[in-house]
């Protein structure tokens, strides 16, 4: 862990800190995402945001600085009140169904874009569809109906738009940024 924030030479002198860029980086985006949950839009506005920076975390991060945006965010959506209170059995879930878009998406990612971006949505809602059918009955934790169903085609329907718009942005940044 050390040699990681070790700054590197560059042949022309300059030095890149791998670990400072992660951490600034993953930082910028986690800003934009709370300043996102903290005007309290619809959750059919801040669902795919919250997910297109997810996607573009992984894109220019890398998959942990994805994961750690995906494990901060449905906490902080429960204390600020977005996640209705009744829901925060369901936090857990939330974060193990981000944890799998973006791990999906940086997998399938090397193969294609496109792919990799319909894959994590769907494997998304496949943690969601899972979790919320069986395997919470299994461990005794009740869900009201109401949750039930706005955590399953909602969320799909969230990580696809977030998704696609992740896409969109990624090829005009990189061309940016390239």
């Amino acid at each position: 862990m050390e040699d990681y924030f070790k700054p590197k030479v560059l042949k022309n002198g300059r030095r890149k800190n791998k670990g400072l860029q992660f951490i600034t980086k993953t930082a910028v985006l986690l800003a934009i995402v709370l300043a996102v949950q903290s005007l309290r839009l619809p959750s059919y506005i801040t669902g795919p945001a919250v997910n297109c920076v997810l996607i573009l975390a992984t894109v220019f991060t890398g998959v942990w600085s994805g994961i750690t945006i995906g494990c901060i965010t449905p906490g902080v959506g429960l204390f600020m009140g977005i996640i209705p209170p009744a829901a925060a059995p369901l936090v857990p879930v939330i974060v193990a169904a981000n944890i799998t878009f973006v791990f999906l998406f940086s997998l399938l990612d090397k193969l294609n874009r496109y792919f990799a971006w319909l894959g994590a949505a769907f494997g998304k809602f496949g943690v969601f569809y899972i979790c919320l059918n069986f395997l919470l009955d299994a461990i005794g934790i009740k869900v009201p109906a109401p949750l039930v169903v706005a955590f399953q085609l909602p969320q799909l329907y969230t990580a696809l738009a977030g998704g696609l718009l992740a896409v969109i942005i990624a090829r005009y940044l990189r061309q940016v940024l390239d």
